[in-house]
């Protein structure tokens, strides 16, 4: 909800967090940590945070990349938002 009224700064707090305990609670290779990861990294790319936004994409993608496989629908979305974290 942050994300969509414009609020990156709270949104980015509650999604670094809600990672942080999925991290804990699942570890870091469970699809979870991906989601989390990609959230993050949209609110990033949002902030003109894109370095920090490509280190979660890059480790969500290799997460799913390894749980899914490269032809999984999860695995295919997650890398039409690298061009947006380029600078």
């Amino acid at each position: 909800m942050y994300r969509d009224l414009g609020r990156h700064a709270e949104a980015a707090e509650l999604l670094e967090s809600a990672l942080k305990s999925d991290l804990n609670n699942f570890g870091k290779d469970h699809p979870n940590v991906a989601i989390r990861q990609l959230n993050l990294a949209a609110v990033y790319i949002e902030s003109d945070r894109k370095p920090e936004a490509r280190v979660f994409l890059q480790a969500a993608y290799q997460n799913l990349l390894k749980n899914f496989g490269p032809a999984h629908p999860d695995t295919i979305n997650i890398q039409k938002w690298f061009p947006h974290a380029e600078e």
